[in-house]
């Protein structure tokens, strides 16, 4: 079931600075008694879920630019400047470098994130394609 909004063309704007509680009261009732009174649009449950589906995908790429940024970072500070992390190549070579402490847990805490986003998007893909298939 889906429902829509719309708006009559005779309602009129407000000027500015001006009170229009009795005006809109007035309008709002006579698009009562002519049955012209404006229609709501709400989503099927289907297209709402794939909404939150898209809106989570969407949440996950953005936290993934974060996670490759830190890495960058540290490839940066480690002098592999201009290699981006995102690329095979450059993963390689961050992963090469020997660091110590915490901030050796800290990469490999990163590009396990890295790995779990990108097989988390890539499923939100499949099934956001699947979804396009349907409709």
């Amino acid at each position: 079931m889906s429902y829509g909004l719309e708006i009559p063309r005779r309602f009129e704007p407000a000027l500015r600075g001006e009170k229009t509680d009795k005006r809109d009261t007035r309008q709002l009732l006579q698009l009562l008694l002519e049955e012209r009174f404006p229609w709501v649009w709400l989503p099927a449950v289907a297209d709402e879920d794939l909404g939150q589906l898209l809106l989570h995908r969407c949440r996950l790429v953005w936290v993934r630019s974060k996670v490759q940024s830190q890495l960058d970072a540290i490839a940066k500070n480690e002098g592999l400047a201009g290699r981006r992390v995102g690329t095979q190549k450059g993963r390689r070579q961050l992963e090469a470098l020997p660091l110590s402490g915490w901030y050796q847990r800290r990469r490999q805490d990163l590009f396990q994130l890295l790995d779990q986003l990108e097989q988390r998007i890539a499923t939100s893909g499949v099934f956001l394609a699947d979804a396009d298939d349907t409709t």
